[in-house]
């Protein structure tokens, strides 16, 4: 039997000793999350009391503290994390009250000191010190390691076991096999700060953010900048370039205030037009427009249409525009043809309050609408409106298929949610649409929904009620999500967090204006 190589195969269980939650990698949690390597010096100061404290504490309590202090999780997250009762969090974290600067700073020294090179470390001097020795002492040691070994491996199985009831699963999230790779690609956060008009690029395999650009990209380097007048009586349309903001092109003054810029196909943009202060507040008797700006003409005007202030969505040949007046007392799905102007279809839905409903988006093939109403997923005719399958919302509904249309008499005038449309996802290869629930416990999260031969209800995992923008990857292997932590990044085929990225810019964002290679 090769001794080194046993020794050396059960260095890194002896070290962890349990290999549990989604953030064990990360360099604090191996301290954190550890029962044993917790150093306490003998000399009373505050990093020993940091450290006594970390020692007396049981595993799932610094799960908590590592979510909550590091990851800066409230307890409302931490607790829907960790599936345990807020009131067991606020009794544990009370048992630290008073430490937690300590503890972080404890922690972040002893991670320093853990290498993923340390065990193989550790066993290749031991067994030189044995050798050393003699014989004797070193099959001493050699049976004392071993034996070390199997027992810590045999309490990692257990608190495995334990951790399993701790925290249990969503229903249908699983962990088997690997976890997909982080794609090489730029996802477009909106930001509650600073222009609305500019999003901020965070590039996944840097795990950094460039300079914050344009939204309205009408072509490479030229954007458009809209600049209303406080009166509504002109608005200046500016073509400047995406990052600097510098004018490319002279300015065109068009009359009223005009705002909602939706980019169609052929490069000519749709956008809402009022002439009035008072048209442009109530949002009533305003128009669309189409705007050519390589002209600096309206060439269309549409006296039948308004763009809501969360947009539109456009088909990808550009002939019908799907707009969901989320701010009107009489919710609806309008279908505008664009070459004509006529309205193809006026669809009522009932959204259920604000978290995530009112979401539009496009199967693949463009053949089907998905309207996201937060209880459950609507679908119509993308060409004539027609009522399509629906699939509700619920743990008891996990694999069964679709159900015909219905509503739900109870609910209220649906509450408008800023950037609500953006609740929905489709993956590009037509498998799943992902949905953001209403925030309700039995419905928050994220719901899959299968497509690819029926639509059915696949799975729920994420359930926090902090969701606000969901995109697929471009090649559809992983979901983008939003919430009030930062961008995480999950697996749809199984559920799983992949990566949680935490950034103070990420933490601010509220929708994904897209997703792009670098």
């Amino acid at each position: 039997m090769d001794v080194d190589r046993l020794l050396r195969h059960n260095a890194r269980p002896m070290l962890q000793l349990a290999d549990f939650v989604r953030w064990r990698r990360h360099p604090l949690f191996r301290v954190l999350a550890m029962t044993d390597r917790v150093v306490v010096q003998a000399t009373p100061t505050a990093e020993s009391d940091a450290a006594a404290a970390v020692k007396r504490v049981a595993p799932s309590v610094r799960a908590m503290i590592f979510l909550h202090l590091h990851e800066g999780l409230s307890l409302v997250q931490v607790a829907s994390e960790l599936r345990v009762q807020e009131s067991t969090m606020k009794t544990r974290l009370r048992e630290i009250t008073g430490l937690e600067s300590g503890i972080l700073r404890y922690a972040a020294e002893r991670a320093n000191q853990i290498s993923d090179n340390q065990a193989d470390a550790l066993m290749s001097r031991a067994a030189a010190r044995s050798r050393r020795r003699g014989w004797g002492r070193y099959l001493v040691n050699l049976a004392s390691a071993v034996t070390l070994a199997l027992l810590v491996i045999a309490t990692g199985i257990v608190l495995q076991l334990q951790l399993h009831l701790f925290q249990a699963r969503a229903p249908g999230e699983t962990s088997a096999g690997p976890l997909p790779p982080i794609p090489n690609e730029v996802v477009n956060l909106i930001t509650a700060s600073g222009d609305s008009g500019l999003v901020i690029p965070f590039r996944l395999h840097a795990a950094d953010f460039l300079a914050p650009r344009s939204q309205s990209i009408v072509a490479p380097g030229i954007a458009l900048r809209l600049t209303p007048a406080l009166d509504c009586s002109v608005t200046t349309v500016s073509l400047v370039d995406p990052v600097s903001q510098k004018d490319v092109r002279p300015e065109v003054a068009l009359p009223g205030c005009i705002d909602t810029p939706v980019i169609l196909p052929d490069g000519t943009v749709l956008l809402d037009q009022a002439l009035s202060q008072t048209a442009n507040y109530f949002r009533s008797g305003t128009h669309a427009i189409r705007y050519d700006w390589r002209t600096g003409r309206i060439i269309r005007q549409y006296p039948n249409l308004a763009l809501p202030l969360n947009g539109g969505l456009v088909s990808k040949d550009g002939t019908i525009v799907y707009t969901l007046d989320l701010f009107s007392p009489n919710t609806t799905v309008a279908l505008t043809d664009l070459a004509s102007g006529a309205q193809i279809a006026h669809v009522p839905v009932v959204l259920a309050d604000s978290g995530g409903g009112g979401g539009l988006a496009l199967s693949a093939d463009q053949r089907t609408l998905f309207v996201n109403e937060g209880y459950q997923l609507a679908s119509f005719d993308a060409r004539s409106g027609s009522a399509g399958p629906v699939v509700r919302f619920g743990d008891d509904n996990i694999g069964a298929g679709s159900a015909h249309r219905w509503w739900l008499p109870t609910l209220t005038e649906a509450q408008a949610a800023l950037d609500a449309s953006r609740g929905l996802a489709v993956d590009p290869r037509g498998r799943w649409v992902a949905a953001v629930g209403f925030n309700d416990p039995q419905l928050r999260g994220i719901w899959l929904i299968g497509t690819s031969s029926r639509f059915h209800l696949i799975r729920r995992f994420y359930q926090s009620a902090a969701l606000t923008a969901l995109a697929f990857s471009l090649d559809g292997g992983v979901l983008y999500a939003l919430d009030t932590t930062g961008l995480i990044i999950f697996d749809p085929e199984t559920g799983r967090t992949v990566k949680r990225f935490t950034y103070t810019a990420a933490v601010g964002a509220y929708g994904i204006a897209g997703v792009h290679a670098p």
